[in-house]
């Protein structure tokens, strides 16, 4: 469905993106651009789907984002019907055919632009692009490796340190402000009383992954175990990473 104005005889529909409306309409010397874009009536437009809130404004309507493909700063605020919503997959990349919108925002007395969505065009195939197709063949070969050398048990490492060599030597990484250092140096006392036992620490922001590798690559390798340890809270994805 198209919309045939004196600006567009031929009914033809703009494509954009949530960034390319970023760069064309959110500069307020630019508003005559949204004007005369408007007047195309139906504009198709392409990027990911995310679910909003959930929450349902007036009867049936609800507020989304799309995201850019490319650019996943960049998200343009969607008004969608329920019955289209109940269509959408969060995480989908699909062309969409709707109007642009525009209402003041009360809080920063600028415009904002809102995309209301009355068609589904297509779900698309996201495209993979070479850095991510190469982080796949990394992982993969990360894991082949770990495979081949195998793992070992910590819990058996200790305690034929503790029994059969009679002494054991651990080193602790922790974050710069971390306060589980006290906890784990109480549990600690236990294995003193038992063999002779060498514990060593240092302290580095957890957030950095240069500071944790290069804290790894340069514990002395004599220790029994080098421990990596953290209290609760965010940052945890910090580990999986292929460095680490």
């Amino acid at each position: 469905m198209t919309n045939t104005t004196r600006d567009n005889p031929r009914g033809d529909v703009i494509k954009l993106t949530p960034s390319t409306v970023g760069t064309l309409l959110f500069n307020i010397y630019n508003k005559f651009i949204f004007e005369k874009i408007s007047n195309y009536g139906y504009i198709e437009m392409s990027g990911i789907y995310r679910h909003g809130k959930g929450t349902e404004y007036g009867k049936g309507i609800y507020y989304d984002q799309l995201e850019d493909e490319d650019d996943k700063g960049k998200k343009l605020t969607l008004i969608v019907g329920e019955e289209l919503r109940s269509r959408l997959q969060t995480g989908k990349l699909y062309n969409l055919r709707g109007i642009l919108e525009a209402k003041k925002n009360k809080q920063s007395l600028g415009m904002e632009v809102l995309y209301r969505i009355s068609e589904i065009v297509e779900e698309q195939s996201r495209m993979v692009s070479p850095e991510e197709i190469a982080e796949v063949e990394n992982k993969r070969k990360l894991l082949e490796e770990r495979n081949y050398r195998g793992t070992r048990n910590l819990r058996s490492v200790i305690q034929n340190a503790i029994f059969e060599k009679g002494t054991i030597k651990g080193f602790f990484i922790y974050g710069t402000t971390a306060i589980v250092d006290q906890d784990v140096e109480n549990a600690m006392r236990g294995i003193e009383a038992l063999c002779d036992s060498q514990f060593e620490k240092c302290r580095i922001p957890m957030s950095s992954e240069e500071r944790l590798v290069q804290a790894l690559n340069t514990v002395d390798k004599t220790f029994d175990f080098i421990a990596i340890v953290r209290g609760g809270g965010t940052g945890i994805e910090i580990f999986v990473c292929l460095v680490m």
